[in-house]
């Protein structure tokens, strides 16, 4: 739209009573649904195409959550939330992550919880909010930051029973663990998300949970053992179709060929 139209059309609706609100709110309301929709795609063999979508829309996006945040738009926060990670994920944006889901949590925490169902709800926004900012802060090395933050989410996806919301937050706990070299702890944390992640068939989780067992292995030189981990994660990236995913996988079992003595059968990769 040229800018003169635009300036227009906005100069126009100002004469309508609450005609910027309520045009907002119907704008914010499409894009979460937008986002919400891609999400499965986002996860699969159409990750690309969506990914693409979502750039194209990249400004309305950026608008309708700011707006959603703002406005305490309980609902859509929560519409928005994961597409908006595994785009900021894929893109590489980590930053611009860490400060929109930190407004996000600065928002909802501002905001009362009502009782019931609706509090229940804003409550699982909040962790979802706070485990997704702590992922971003773990991407900047902002380790201790994301430490606290992914405990924060753990606690309440644990009170909530939100086992999906859990598997998410121990694998980001794992993976942070692993960058300080705390292997014994990222291996229990990875393990307890992967049984979540099994128990409950999400592919995505399982992937993550996987790969992280699969470096600290790697990193105490069970290189067969890595090896395993990796192979695994790689066929249910192929059966989910995530191409993010596959690479990932594929290149992790790189690292263990790259690193692992030249030997078969016992301590090598055959």
């Amino acid at each position: 739209m040229h800018k003169l139209l635009r300036q227009y059309a906005e100069e126009k609706l100002r004469e309508v009573p609450q005609g910027i609100e309520l045009t907002q709110d119907a704008h914010c309301r499409y894009f979460a649904e937008f986002l919400r929709q891609r999400e499965p795609n986002l996860k699969g063999a159409k990750q690309k195409e969506a990914l693409g979508e979502m750039s194209e829309e990249s400004q309305n996006v950026r608008a309708s959550w700011k707006w959603a945040v703002e406005r305490y738009r309980v609902e859509e926060i929560g519409k928005f939330l994961e597409s908006l990670y595994l785009f900021y994920e894929a893109r590489g944006l980590f930053r611009e992550g860490t400060e929109a889901f930190g407004r996000a949590v600065e928002s909802l925490e501002g905001t009362s919880a009502a009782g019931g169902e609706a509090g229940e709800r804003h409550t699982l926004v909040l962790g979802r909010a706070l485990a997704r900012q702590g992922t971003f802060c773990h991407r900047l090395g902002l380790y201790r930051q994301a430490r606290e933050l992914l405990k924060r989410s753990l606690a309440i996806f644990r009170n909530l029973g939100a086992q999906r919301d859990m598997a998410f937050s121990l694998t980001s706990l794992g993976a942070g663990a692993y960058m300080v070299m705390e292997y014994g702890e990222a291996k229990q944390l990875h393990q307890e998300g992967l049984q979540l992640a099994r128990a409950i068939g999400d592919l995505h989780e399982m992937t993550k949970s996987l790969n992280g067992l699969g470096l600290v292995a790697e990193a105490l030189g069970q290189f067969v053992e890595a090896k395993r981990l990796f192979q695994e994660s790689l066929v249910i990236s192929k059966e989910s179709g995530n191409p993010y995913a596959i690479a990932q996988s594929l290149s992790y079992l790189g690292l263990v060929a790259l690193r692992a003595p030249n030997k078969t059968g016992v301590d090598g990769v055959s």
